[in-house]
């Protein structure tokens, strides 16, 4: 349906205990979900395998932070 997809990208959230550090709370604690988490960005290929998984992120980094700091887009562009 779509011939010219490589990717499809998300950035998940999954719970995570709470820290006993307050530095380590505070970077987990997501706004969103109102828990602490961490965060990750999956590129998953329209054949449903997952390609590619960035490192971990507190739950207070935004999606588009995550993204931009991997430099993703720029990835992206190389495989075209």
């Amino acid at each position: 349906m779509y011939p010219k997809c490589r990717v499809m990208i998300d950035c998940s959230e999954v719970f995570t205990e709470t820290p006993t550090a307050l530095d380590v709370a505070a970077a987990l604690w997501s706004e969103y979900k109102y828990h602490h988490t961490i965060k990750f960005l999956v590129a998953i290929t329209p054949r449903e395998a997952v390609s590619w998984v960035s490192p971990v992120y507190g739950g207070r980094a935004s999606d588009i932070h995550i993204v931009r700091d991997r430099g993703f887009l720029t990835k992206l562009s190389d495989m075209i």
